[in-house]
C-alpha cells in the first residue's frame, strides 16, 4: 500500500535551495582556513604532484595538466580548471605564484592566457611548502568524484597561504574577498601569535597593518583596515602612486608607476576609461595620455596643461575617476566545513591548530617508523649473539616455514640440529614475525663484526629520535617551538625578495569618499538576493523581486522579515549588464543571515508612500513612509516579539480590502480602514486570531 506524505511546498523547496548553496559553498567558491585553498586550487596542485610535476622537472603542457585533473579529481569543465591554474601562476594576481607557467599566461594590461594547447606549467618551489608531507599520512585522504581515486581533503599547508594569497570567491548568497599580504609581514605576524600565550589583534596589527598588493598601490584608508582585522569585514580603498615630471614648455606630468589594484589585470581598460574622461571633457586639463609600460614596470604619463594646479587635478582624477577604487573585504572562510566570518586573531588560531595537528601526524608517522625500524634492530642485535644457533636451524630445516615457526616461537619439530647446544638456544627463540622475515632474508655480510657495531650505533640513533618524537607528541610547548621554526625558515626563504609593494598614505588617515555623477540607473534585486545597477529596466525575467527608478547618489532601502530595514548607497552596488550576477545585498546591507527581503524601496520614493506591516501571527499595522526617512544605515522598521516575524511589508495602493491567506489553506478578508496606524517601534494589534498550528503566509490586496 503506498503512503502519502504531507509536506509544505515552500519549506521543501527553501531546504533544497540552502542544500544546494551550501554545496556550491563548500565544494566551490570559498576557501578553507587550513590551506587557503578553493577545491579546484587544491586538485590542480595535487594534480600536478601526482604527475611528478615539481619544480626540478621539465614543464608539461597545461592541456595535459587540465584533462589529468578534470579527468581524476574536478569533473566540473575544462575552463574553470584552466583559469584557476592560470591565476595560480600570474604574479600580478597572487603573491607568491604556486604554478610556474611557461607561455602566455597573460598581462597585467588585460590580455589573456594563451590556448592551454599552447601553453606549459608545473610547480613552483613555493608550492612545495603546501605539498610536502602528503606521503607522511599528514592530511585525511576521501573519494574522488567517482571514486575511482583518492584526493586530500586539506593540502598540509605549511605557511599562512589564505593571508598571503589572499581569495576571492562569490557563492549562493554570500561572497569572500580576501586581499593578499606581504609574505614577510605575515611571517612576523605568525611569530607574534606564537611567542605569546594571549596574543591580541592590536599586537598583530603591529607586524600586519595592512594588504600589500601583487604589483603594488596606494592604500588610501588605512584605519579601515582596523575594521577588516577587528571584524572581518570592512573595505579597501586603492590609488595609483605617481610621480610629477617636468614636461617641455613649463608643463608638468603626472606618471603612474602602480595601478589601483582592481585595475591590475586590466590596465587597457583603465587606459581606455581615462581617455574616455578627456574627450567628454570631465578632464579638461589632460592634453595627452600616454601608456609607456614595459618589462621593466607600469608607467603610464598623464600629460597636462600648463599653469595646471597639480594638487587640484589630483583631487579631481581620484573622485572623477577609476584611478581610485574602493573594494568590499569580507574575511568569509570554511571552519570545519562551515561557512564562517573569523577576524585576523581567529585565522592565526585556526592555522596554528592546524599546524599542530600536522607535526602530531607527521611525528606519530615518523615515530611508527623509528619504531619498526628499532624492532628490527634489536631483532639484528639478539641474532648476532645466536648466530650459530640460527644458522643450525635454518640449515637443519626442511623447510622455511619450519626455520620460521623455530624463530618465532622455538618449536624444534621438523629440525635436525647439529649441535645440541644450537637446539638448547633455538628452544628459548621468541622473534616476531617482522624480525624472523629479515633475519630469514638476511645477507651474509650482516654477520660481520663490523656490521655489528654499526647496528649498535644505529640502535642508540633510533632510541634517540624515538625519545625526541614521544616528548614532541607529548609537549605542546615543543609543538609550539617546531612551529616557530618553520616560520622562521619560511620567513627567511621568502622574506628576503618580499620587498613591501603596496605603500600607505600619510596625507590622511580618514576614510576617502568616493564620488560619482548624478546618473539614472536602475536598481535590480532578485530572489537570491543579489543586487546590481543596470541601465534600463528588464522585462520577462521571472527572477526579479524589485526593479527600482532611482541614481547612483540615492540609496536602496529594504525591509525585512526580522522588522529590520537597511540602506545601502547605490554607488557601492556594482553596475553591470543583464547577465551579470550582481552581489548578496545581505553582505552589502550587513544583514544578519537568517533574514530575508521583504519588500525593496529607495530612500527618495520612501516619504511618499504608506506601508502596511503583517506578521505571522497576525500582528498588523499601518505606517507613515517619513517615519523611515533616516541617513542611519540600519533601523527597526516593527518590533517583533515572541518567535514571529514579519510575513509581508506591503505599500499601500490605496485599495480597500487585504486578502490574507494561511498554512492551513484559510483565507481571510481585513478591511485596510480598521488597520491601526502605529510608528515603526510598535508591535501592531491582532488583526485576525489564527490557531496555534496555523500561521500567516500570503498577504495581498483584493
Amino acid at each position: 500500500m503506498t503512503h502519502l506524505h504531507e509536506k509544505d511546498y515552500g519549506k521543501e523547496m527553501k531546504q533544497s535551495f540552502i542544500d544546494y548553496a551550501m554545496k556550491t559553498i563548500t565544494d566551490r567558491a570559498l576557501p578553507d582556513v587550513r590551506d587557503g585553498l578553493k577545491p579546484v586550487h587544491r586538485r590542480i596542485l595535487y594534480g600536478m604532484k601526482a604527475m611528478g610535476l615539481t619544480s626540478d622537472k621539465a614543464h608539461k603542457k597545461s592541456a595535459r595538466i587540465v584533462g589529468d585533473v578534470m579527468g581524476k579529481y574536478h569533473p566540473h569543465g575544462d575552463s574553470s580548471v584552466y583559469e584557476s591554474m592560470v591565476r595560480l601562476s600570474q604574479d600580478f594576481s597572487v603573491r607568491l605564484p604556486l604554478v610556474d607557467g611557461h607561455g602566455n599566461f597573460g598581462s597585467i594590461d588585460g590580455d589573456e592566457a594563451a590556448a592551454m594547447r599552447y601553453t606549459e606549467a608545473r610547480l613552483s618551489k613555493e608550492a612545495n611548502w603546501l605539498l610536502d608531507g602528503l606521503e607522511k599520512n599528514m592530511v585525511d585522504f576521501r573519494p574522488n568524484y567517482d571514486d575511482s581515486e583518492k584526493e586530500p581533503v586539506v593540502l598540509p599547508a605549511r605557511f599562512p597561504h589564505l593571508l598571503i594569497n589572499g581569495s576571492e570567491g562569490i557563492a549562493t548568497g554570500m561572497v569572500t574577498n580576501i586581499p593578499t599580504h606581504n609574505p614577510n609581514e605575515v611571517a612576523d605576524a605568525w611569530l607574534y601569535v606564537l611567542k605569546h600565550k594571549n596574543p591580541t589583534i592590536k599586537g598583530i596589527m603591529k607586524h600586519l597593518s595592512a594588504p600589500d598588493f601583487p604589483k603594488g598601490s596606494v592604500i588610501a584608508n588605512e584605519e579601515e583596515m582596523k575594521s577588516f582585522y577587528k571584524t572581518g569585514t570592512s573595505r579597501v580603498i586603492t590609488r595609483g602612486d605617481y610621480t610629477i615630471e617636468d614636461a617641455p614648455y613649463g608643463k608638468k606630468n603626472v606618471v603612474f608607476h602602480k595601478l589601483p589594484a582592481k585595475a591590475v589585470g586590466s590596465k587597457g581598460n583603465l587606459v581606455n576609461h581615462l581617455i574616455e574622461k578627456v574627450n567628454n571633457k570631465t578632464l579638461n586639463e589632460v592634453t595627452d595620455i600616454r601608456d609607456e609600460s614595459s618589462k621593466e614596470g607600469v608607467r603610464l604619463v598623464i600629460e597636462l596643461r600648463k599653469g595646471v594646479d597639480v594638487s587640484a587635478f589630483l583631487n579631481k582624477l581620484w573622485v572623477k575617476t577609476n584611478m581610485q577604487d574602493s573594494q568590499r573585504l569580507h574575511f568569509l572562510v570554511l571552519v570545519d566545513g562551515q561557512p564562517q566570518t573569523i577576524n585576523i586573531l581567529d585565522y592565526f588560531n585556526y592555522f596554528t591548530a592546524f599546524q599542530k595537528e600536522l607535526i602530531v601526524r607527521d611525528h606519530t608517522f615518523l615515530l611508527n617508523k623509528v619504531q619498526k625500524r628499532l624492532h628490527l634492530v634489536k631483532g639484528y642485535l639478539y641474532a648476532h649473539e645466536h648466530m650459530d644457533a640460527i644458522i643450525d636451524t635454518i640449515r637443519g630445516s626442511e623447510t622455511i616455514e619450519d626455520s620460521r615457526n623455530c624463530l618465532m616461537s622455538g618449536s624444534t619439530d621438523g629440525i635436525t640440529f647439529k649441535l645440541k647446544k644450537n637446539e638448547k638456544e633455538a628452544i628459548r627463540f621468541s622473534f616476531s614475525k617482522e624480525q624472523a622475515e629479515a633475519i630469514l632474508s638476511m645477507r651474509l655480510q650482516k654477520l660481520v663484526g663490523m656490521e655489528k657495531a654499526s647496528l649498535e650505533k644505529e640502535k642508540k640513533e633510533l632510541e634517540k629520535k624515538e625519545t625526541q618524537y614521544k616528548e614532541i607528541l607529548k609537549s605542546e610547548e615543543k609543538q609550539v617551538k617546531l612551529c616557530i621554526d618553520e616560520a622562521k625558515k619560511f620567513k627567511d626563504t621568502f622574506g628576503v625578495t618580499a620587498t613591501r609593494m603596496t605603500t600607505i598614505t600619510t596625507k590622511s588617515t580618514k576614510a576617502v569618499e568616493v564620488e560619482v555623477d548624478k546618473r539614472d540607473v536602475v536598481a535590480i534585486v532578485d530572489r537570491f538576493g543579489l543586487v546590481k545597477l543596470v541601465d534600463k529596466k528588464e522585462t520577462n525575467d521571472e527572477t526579479i523581486l524589485f526593479q527600482l527608478d532611482t541614481n547612483t547618489l540615492s540609496k536602496v532601502a529594504v525591509f525585512t522579515n526580522k522588522g529590520n530595514m537597511y540602506q545601502v548607497k547605490c554607488k557601492d552596488i556594482p553596475e553591470g549588464k543583464k547577465s551579470d550576477r550582481g552581489v548578496p545585498i545581505q553582505l552589502l546591507a550587513k544583514m544578519s543571515p537568517d533574514e530575508t527581503i521583504l519588500f525593496a524601496t529607495t530612500d527618495d520614493d520612501i516619504d511618499k508612500q504608506s506601508f502596511i506591516f503583517v506578521s505571522q501571527k497576525g500582528k498588523g499595522k499601518l505606517v507613515e513612509g517619513k517615519e523611515f526617512e533616516t541617513n542611519r544605515t540600519q533601523l527597526l522598521a516593527s518590533k517583533i516579539q515572541n518567535k514571529d516575524e514579519l510575513v509581508t511589508v506591503l505599500p499601500y495602493s490605496g485599495k480597500s480590502t487585504l486578502r490574507i491567506q494561511t498554512y492551513k489553506e484559510k483565507e481571510y478578508d481585513v478591511l485596510v480602514k480598521d488597520i491601526p496606524s502605529y510608528g515603526r517601534n510598535a508591535i501592531g494589534n491582532y488583526l485576525l486570531r489564527l490557531s496555534k498550528e496555523d500561521r500567516i503566509t500570503k498577504v495581498s490586496f483584493k
